[in-house]
């Protein structure tokens, strides 16, 4: 048996990149203090959301993991299995899994699937789970919903599965029924609340980790400026993200460089709308609050004077957007250039490997050459 599972669920934007970053960057070094985590089950987007969907909603993930069949589901099931049941026959102490999809809108009996993979293999199952006031979390998305392919989004519309996310009486309530309430730890991911102000060692001291001596995170943009989320809201009229099925590989490449040469302050909307956004949710937020946190006076403490009045829109001058376009003309032809290389010195080693066959193959060799 394991004996002691952490599920870690995220929610989005509540610091889950970092602490996942943490755990894959250390895994050696937390092995050694007793903490397992998963080569299988990686900690990131899908893993363990793939294994608890049902099979008519896999395509949900198949941006994450390619082509998902009946056949492709059945056996990442059994690869699941077969990884928790060798972790449990070792005598695993502490194993931690992550995975943020899990917090996206799984059914009932979606999340009762995966009670059912971990709590026969493990004597405890404890469930870890932050929650983000939601006006922040629509506006922390606004970077991502671009980077989606969205074309300038608004602030607060959504579908109905994305506003199922932000409903934390339901989440709650959802994993409680599986896990049992005792076993679900909820967060308020707020800097004041959190122990040293960050996610991550919010998170390692929440589950008694020592941290010391552990990679840090590495650095990432916190967003994209205003005028690079204008930017790119124009280009995704141009450029599409998928293209035959197929993730666009020079989209991807134009969109790193603008993370990293265009990161800072974006858009914001207008503080009455943010408002009314979060008021929107009050009733399942006083209920969350009287379950989980029955000291509070209100479930999150939120202040909308950051929030300027008229909001602060997206906007681009035409020398910014030369600018970026530079930036991102130069990073696609760097990128292509070093696959070039990659390719070719595959194609290199392939003909090495050969032991000389290539001799009976000019072309073969012309090109591996070029």
């Amino acid at each position: 048996m394991i004996g002691h599972i952490v599920l870690h669920i995220g929610t989005y934007k509540t610091g889950t990149t970092s602490i996942q970053a943490v755990l894959r960057r250390n895994r050696q070094a937390l092995a050694a203090r007793g903490v397992t985590v998963s080569e299988v089950l990686k900690p990131g987007h899908g893993p363990l959301m793939r294994y608890a969907l049902d099979d008519e909603r896999a395509p949900l993930v198949r941006r994450l993991k390619g082509e998902l069949d009946a056949g492709s589901i059945a056996r990442w099931r059994a690869k699941v299995v077969v990884e928790l049941d060798a972790l449990a026959a070792a005598g695993t102490e502490l194993l931690i899994l992550s995975d943020e999809g899990l917090s996206g809108g799984l059914s009932q009996g979606e999340v009762d699937r995966l009670r059912d993979l971990l709590r026969p293999r493990a004597e405890r199952v404890e469930v870890v789970v932050y929650l983000r006031p939601q006006h922040e979390r629509r506006i922390s998305d606004y970077s991502q919903a671009l980077r989606n392919g969205k074309q300038m989004p608004a602030f607060f519309e959504a579908d109905e599965a994305s506003l199922a996310a932000l409903r934390y009486d339901d989440l709650t309530a959802r994993f409680s029924a599986a896990f049992g309430q005792a076993m679900l730890r909820p967060r308020l991911y707020q800097p004041h609340l959190l122990q040293e102000g960050d996610a991550v060692s919010d998170f390692f001291g929440c589950v008694g980790i020592d941290r010391a001596g552990l990679k840090p995170p590495p650095h990432r943009n916190p967003g994209l400026s205003a005028g690079a989320q204008a930017w790119l809201g124009l280009l995704n009229a141009h450029m599409p993200r998928v293209i035959d099925d197929q993730v666009n590989v020079t989209r991807e490449r134009a969109m790193r460089a603008l993370g990293d040469h265009f990161g800072g302050s974006g858009a914001l909307p207008t503080r009455a709308e943010a408002e009314a956004f979060f008021a929107s949710f009050a009733e399942g937020n006083e209920a969350v609050r009287k379950t989980w946190f029955p000291e509070r006076t209100q479930l999150f403490d939120v202040d909308f004077q950051a929030i300027p009045v008229a909001g602060a829109s997206a906007t681009l001058t035409l020398d910014e957007a030369a600018r970026m376009t530079a930036v991102m003309l130069d990073r696609v032809a760097t990128d292509a250039a070093k696959t070039a290389r990659r390719e070719l010195r595959k194609a290199r080693e392939a003909l090495r490997a050969d032991g000389g066959g290539a001799k009976d193959r000019p072309e073969a060799a012309r090109e591996a050459n070029r």
